[in-house]
């Protein structure tokens, strides 16, 4: 290189050819279990991906086969790593206005928050990203304490502090921890941290640590009986949407100790407080205190009509209000007994992976969890921010209690997972969706640099607009697994749910026991017919009084009207709520007892508690690809996405029951010019653009292929085939050749295939643009790689992929020259750049002919008045072998062999 006077000249002697792009990677959309929806992320192994989005789960049930649809993501990512591929980039999509995150209560531990008085609510957490996943998650917690010895320690009238207390290491105290200070008559007190600074002496050091203003509790202490009038217990119970509801309640309490009490009332059979729960106690004339459900318990033994009694084990303490916190200033000083930082272990349990612990300061927990933490904070109560406060914990030992659930959602399970509805909307953008392949890549530009909100485009359409490191500058490959489902919806309640038996069971039991006769003249209760089954299978049993003063004994059977019974209730109430299987059917029956006598049974009420589900309605045909109104227009959206690119190969399948004579059928619908496909949802407006003559170059950039597979490692479940031929298109690549089609090489694990590859159908197939998956010797191979375009120049997947390739360096070497001043130096230097590039090329086989001239040929052009260089590159790219067709045939005595083009 030499320089004079700012003028540059630079050869390059690396082989402009040396570094070929990567071809391999691919980019899958389609509907995941678990994992973040509508953003794209890269993973390097089956595993990785399970970790991530979990594994196929199931959709709707099949009325016509009984069997359960299950998602195809995940069986596609499987066989596109088994057969060669190495990254792939996953997009969860689902309809994000109607998902849903469960919802988790932090157990033992309330919000701590200075504003004035000290105000005090439970803790919400959600699960971080939606859908049913996390039904099985539980969260549990503890306390990680490190003591400290105290050196000194001054206090305001304020209630904060300043400490000097002792410790081992420099980061054992931080902004955000929270000192634990036990003082003299069981007061404790807890302070935040605002600073500390670390001064080393020895092999540990001293911290001077500086705390805002604390709360102080401590044990009841009821020294008047007039504290005692009135007690009421304020329940926190919360929704799947997050919302705390105290219920207060009238209790009898009953002291076990300092701390620990037994509370008594009146609940609906529903309204059962769970373990690690906070609770609020409140009495007239006293202080309110806050404690902590250890146990609850419900019996039958209420008057009420329609309650239970519940018990309740808690264990209270007084939480200390702004009234004593000049008292906490003069005491601390002189009543330290000892000093410990306290920080709080989340623990998550479930599936797919979500196991994790983090250990967070109490003051600043959530800024501390890690972006890939099971769950996160959802909401704070009413009047409460977002910031400041800490939390505090209600007991010494939260690990005690049982891990904590979701809080239950009737809502049925596909609703959460936002697949309600299956239609093209969750697949495509709805900004995006009526561009034509001309307009797409600007439109999407448009929408990821030019909104306010910083809204990428969504679904598919994440694949046109580019982002640096992002899926639509590395993949390659799209597709869409869970394109072919059929439309499923959702069952209602049989309209014979309830059916009362007309005759009473009769009086005596089976044992021969005896009874007065009086009681025979006692009116056997009747069942009151209530509202139907809930979606989780709750059953509402109501029933009349028929003897004044008596109680009542209620039976169900699990086999028939005359199966065998047990008794599941008996009490004053007269309704009973119980929760049985959804899909299951139940008998009941109940009777009057007075005096500990018995009376006669009532009519028995079969009660059948329907299935709350998502099923695919039965045709009195075989499903074919048109009753799949979507499948078209997502098939063209995956032509116009891989068009606007100019570098990717849409991969595209049918659904699996298609037969060959509807897949032909199909594949000239695709390639027709007649108009919008809309979606099938009456509900949703957002047809797919109509195809123009325009579009019709981008069936060059979709390949088809059929039949579906069946894999070793689960036969169960039927596998699209796309992720397989992506497979092995990145195992070519890899290989340093991405320009060559991937033939004569079988499917990894495939042991079978739905559909049978008929030798006379090939024909016709390969007229259709099919890609066919018959059996071969070694296996199960794509008997051609074939574009659905008829252009001859462009009917073969390994001369789009080797244009696509060529694009990509062309974009690689040309970005170089943007800002070169324009002139006769630039055109020699882009010629002999791009010159040596296609020579490269050449050399290793991606060109026939017998070199410049024949193979290639590079044309440039500068309009220096315009700022403009046009290169003309003109390429053969090699063609695959026309595949024969060869018969072995007897005649007479001897065998013939047959060859056809």
């Amino acid at each position: 290189m030499m320089a004079n006077r700012g003028i540059r000249f630079q050869v390059d002697d690396t082989g402009a050819g040396d570094l070929l792009p990567r071809m391999d990677i691919a980019h899958f959309v389609g509907f995941a279990q678990a994992g973040p929806s509508g953003i794209p992320v890269a993973v390097s192994s089956l595993g990785e991906f399970e970790t991530i989005f979990g594994k196929s789960f199931p959709l709707a049930l099949d009325e016509r086969t009984g069997e359960r649809i299950a998602s195809r993501l995940h069986g596609a990512a499987g066989q596109f790593f088994a057969n060669g591929g190495r990254r792939l980039w996953i997009t969860r999509v689902l309809d994000e206005n109607k998902a849903t995150r469960s919802v988790f209560g932090l157990p033992a531990m309330v919000r701590a928050e200075l504003d004035g008085n000290w105000k005090f609510a439970p803790v919400a957490l959600q699960a971080r990203h939606p859908g049913s996943w996390s039904d099985d998650l539980r969260i549990s917690t503890s306390l990680v304490e490190v003591p400290f010895s105290v050196i000194e320690a001054t206090t305001n009238i304020d209630g904060s502090a300043k400490l000097k207390v002792s410790g081992r290491l420099a980061t054992d105290l931080v902004e955000g921890d929270v000192l634990k200070v036990d003082l003299e008559a069981g007061r404790t007190v807890h302070l935040p941290v605002v600073s500390a600074e670390f001064q080393r002496q020895g092999g540990g050091g001293v911290f001077t640590v500086t705390t805002s203003a604390g709360v102080c509790s401590r044990s009841i202490d009821f020294k008047h009986d007039g504290a005692r009038k009135d007690p009421r217990a304020g329940f926190l119970q919360a929704s799947s949407k997050g919302v705390w509801k105290e219920l207060q309640r009238p209790v009898d309490v009953a002291w076990r100790g300092d701390r620990d009490l037994e509370l008594g009332c009146e609940a609906d059979p529903e309204i059962v407080p769970r373990q690690g729960c906070p609770c609020r106690l409140r009495w007239r004339g006293f202080p309110s205190a806050w404690a902590v459900i250890r146990d609850a318990r419900t019996s039958t033994s209420s008057q009420g009509k329609g309650r239970n009694e519940l018990r309740v084990d808690v264990r209270a303490m007084e939480l200390a209000d702004t009234g004593w916190i000049p008292k906490l200033a003069s005491r601390l000083g002189d009543e330290i007994r000892h000093v410990d930082r306290i920080r709080l272990k989340i623990s998550c349990r479930g599936p797919h992976g979500s196991d994790a612990d983090a250990i967070v300061p109490l003051a600043d927990p959530w800024s501390s969890l890690p972006s890939t933490f099971p769950v996160m904070p959802f909401a704070f109560a009413p009047g409460f921010g977002s910031a400041g406060g800490f939390l505090l914990p209600l007991d010494d030992e939260p690990q005690t209690f049982p891990p904590t659930a979701p809080f239950e959602d009737s809502t049925p399970r596909l609703s959460r997972d936002g697949l309600a509805s299956f239609s093209s909307d969750l697949f495509v953008d709805p900004l995006l969706v009526d561009c034509t392949t001309s307009t797409l890549h600007e439109r999407a530009q448009e929408l990821s640099l030019r909104t306010t909100d910083e809204r990428s485009p969504r679904g598919l359409h994440a694949f046109v607009a580019r982002h640096v490191g992002g899926p639509s500058e590395e993949a390659t490959m799209v597709a869409a697994p869970d394109a072919a489902h059929r439309r499923w919806y959702r069952t209602t309640a049989h309209p014979e749910w309830w059916i009362i038996h007309p005759v009473p069971t009769a009086h005596s039991d089976v044992s021969g026991e005896f009874h007065p006769c009086v009681l025979d003249d006692i009116e056997h209760p009747r069942f009151v017919k209530e509202a139907p089954p809930a979606t989780d299978g709750t059953i509402r049993l109501r029933w009349t009084i028929s003897v004044e003063g008596g109680e009542f004994e209620l039976q169900e059977s699990v086999e028939s009207a005359e199966g065998r019974w047990a008794t599941i209730f008996q009490g004053a109430a007269t309704l009973h709520v119980r929760r049985v299987t959804p899909g299951r059917t139940r008998w009941f029956r109940v009777r009057s007892m007075l005096n500990g006598e018995a009376g006669a049974w009532s009519h028995v009420a079969e009660v059948r508690s329907w299935p709350d589900e998502y099923v695919v309605p039965a045709l009195d045909r075989p499903p074919t690809p048109l009753d799949v109104p979507d499948l078209v227009g997502i098939h063209r959206v995956l032509l116009r996405i891989a068009a606007a690119r100019g570098d990717s190969l849409a991969l595209l399948s049918l659904p699996r029951e298609t037969r060959w004579s509807e897949a032909v059928e199909f594949t000239s619908l695709l390639r027709s010019v007649d108009g919008a496909v809309a979606s099938a949802d009456p509900e949703v407006d957002s047809p797919v653009h109509p195809w123009t003559p325009d579009d019709q170059r981008s069936l060059s950039f979709g390949m088809l292929s059929h039949p579906w597979i069946r894999t070793s490692t689960d036969l169960s479940i039927p596998v699209p085939p796309e992720g397989s031929v992506a497979g092995l298109f990145a195992q070519v690549s890899l290989e340093g050749r991405p320009w060559i089609a991937p033939g004569n090489r079988a499917f990894v694990k495939v042991v079978a295939t739905e559909l049978e590859c008929d030798t006379a159908d090939l024909d016709r197939i390969q007229d259709a643009r099919i890609c066919a998956i018959p059996r071969s010797a070694d296996g199960f191979c794509p008997a051609w790689f074939e574009t659905l375009s008829e252009d001859p120049d462009l009917g073969f997947a390994s001369v789009r992929r080797f244009l696509g390739m060529l694009r990509r360096l062309v974009v690689r070497y040309g970005a170089d020259s943007v800002f070169e001043p324009g002139g006769r130096a630039l055109e020699r230097s882009i010629e002999r750049t791009f010159r040596r590039l296609l020579e490269s090329l050449w050399s290793r086989g991606a060109l026939r002919g017998t070199g410049e001239g024949s193979s290639y040929r590079v044309d440039v052009v500068t309009e220096s008045d315009q700022g403009r260089v046009r290169v003309d590159l003109r390429v053969a790219p090699s063609l695959p072998l026309s595949f024969l067709l060869v018969t072995l045939r007897s005649s007479g005595e001897r065998l013939m062999v047959e060859e056809k083009s």
